[in-house]
């Protein structure tokens, strides 16, 4: 029988969450260029990264796609975009702990302008 230690399984989730950042990173410098620019260099693209990670695992999110869509969302409209936006609906949705994190997202994007 395989038995992994917390201290392993620590370890993977470490490793893990470092390929997703690194990941995240290129994607926002390469999609994102201007903002991705007008954020420094890559430390600070990398530290928003994490805050707007930590700030979506407090809303409950978990998956790699909600949390690259969240990232998305924060590098396009600022961090805590739900505070920024007009919109009282978006802050409502993406606080509501009942509806799946890829729910808010989709709900959130229907919400959002079109350019």
């Amino acid at each position: 029988m395989l038995l992994i230690r917390p201290d392993q399984l620590q370890a993977f989730r470490t490793s893990r969450i470092g390929v997703f950042e690194d990941a995240m990173v290129k994607h926002v410098c390469s999609y994102y260029p201007e903002e991705s620019a007008a954020m420094g260099d890559q430390q600070q693209v990398r530290a928003l990264l994490r805050r707007t990670i930590e700030h979506g695992r407090s809303l409950g999110f978990t998956a790699e796609r909600d949390l690259a869509a969240l990232i998305n969302l924060t590098v396009v409209y600022g961090e805590r975009f739900e505070d920024l936006l007009s919109d009282p609906d978006v802050k409502e949705i993406l606080h509501d702990a009942e509806l799946a994190p890829a729910t808010r997202i989709k709900l959130i994007l229907e919400l959002l302008p079109d350019d």
